[in-house]
């Protein structure tokens, strides 16, 4: 950590401040390809920003074993969200694959943007999404 100290001019009070010291950057860990991107409600290639059907999921064929909902961090058009769903997939077609689902965060334009996964502060997976305008919940 580090520290700041400021004095306000013509005032006796002292404040101290303190901010997180950058961490050094961490490797990225090995990506693993996914099988598809598709939307988590409709199992199609659209993806609303918003309403009942703004979910997606990743398909993997492999996941490892220590990741899970709560090691994971996802990140779509630059704002973060936690998965809801990490685990065997439950969609025939993709039986034997692992599914990673994640609904869109408020705030998101239309049009193409980045979906990230961190897994313990490693960036993991890296794919584009091109997000359509959906109806209000």
């Amino acid at each position: 950590m580090t520290s700041d100290y400021y004095n306000r001019r013509g005032e006796s009070i002292t404040g101290l401040a303190f901010r997180p010291s950058p961490s050094p950057p961490r490797a990225a860990l090995p990506s693993l390809r996914p099988c598809d991107v598709i939307n988590a409600v409709t199992h199609d290639h659209h993806f609303p920003r918003r309403g009942p059907h703004a979910f997606v999921s990743l398909l993997l064929e492999e996941m490892p074993a220590e990741v899970t909902r709560h090691t994971l961090r996802a990140e779509i058009g630059g704002f973060g969200i936690n998965p809801v769903y990490v685990g065997p997939s439950d969609i025939p077609r993709y039986a034997g694959c692992a599914k990673i689902s994640v609904p869109m965060p408020p705030g998101l334009d239309v049009g193409s943007t980045m979906l990230r996964l961190w897994h313990e502060g490693r960036r993991w997976i890296e794919v584009e999404i091109s997000l359509i305008d959906g109806p209000e919940w």
